[in-house]
């Protein structure tokens, strides 16, 4: 998929803007306005996702912009050169979770992941469990092998941890400038777990 504009769509489950099941490339497109009432307001699924605009896009437990996860085990999922920007997470369930306010991603622990020369800001992880809402910017779940490198997160929150993202031990930080971000419990930056406890 490439330059193309998905804007005001409206899903009962994931993938307010776009849903993949297969792999695919989101390029040079403008995801803007979706809603979905699960996860993934702007995109949903297995998809490397390069100079794209995702902003404003709303979702309940995942994603509010971008929800990615791996089809296969060993997979490398990317967002590369985009601007994920003022989306919004909304957990109405007081006792559910809140992942990732512009971006979740799904590895398992043999994947890898690459966050490069991305601005990830303004966006929200709101509601929910207050332990279990994370990652205003980012969310990552169990990729061992995690880059994030020229990128800014700023002006990010959430109700819990990890204002700017939550991501794993090991993951390699490079060239990243945080600022403004805030969180309600722990971990205003970014909030590091550990793996193996997870």
């Amino acid at each position: 998929v490439r330059g193309l504009t998905f804007r005001n769509g409206n899903s009962a489950q994931a993938g307010g803007g776009l849903l993949f099941y297969d792999g695919g490339l989101v390029a040079d497109c403008w995801v803007i306005s979706n809603r979905a009432a699960s996860s993934g307001g702007g995109i949903y699924g297995t998809v490397n996702v390069s100079n794209c605009v995702v902003a404003g896009n709303r979702a309940t437990y995942g994603g509010g912009g971008l929800e990615l996860g791996a089809s296969s085990k060993g997979e490398t999922l990317q967002v590369v050169d985009s601007i994920i920007s003022n989306n919004i997470l909304e957990q109405a369930d007081p006792d559910g979770i809140c992942e990732g306010g512009g971006i979740r991603l799904s590895q398992d622990t043999d994947g890898a992941a690459n966050i490069i020369n991305c601005r990830i800001v303004n966006n929200a992880a709101q509601g929910g469990s207050v332990y279990s809402c994370r990652g205003g910017g980012l969310y990552v779940n169990y990729a061992r092998a995690l880059t994030v490198r020229n990128s800014l997160f700023a002006g990010n929150s959430c109700g819990g941890y990890a204002g700017g993202a939550w991501i794993s031990q090991g993951t390699a930080l490079e060239n990243c400038t945080l600022a403004g971000n805030t969180a309600g419990i722990r971990g205003s930056g970014f909030y590091v777990y550990n793996l193996d406890e997870s």
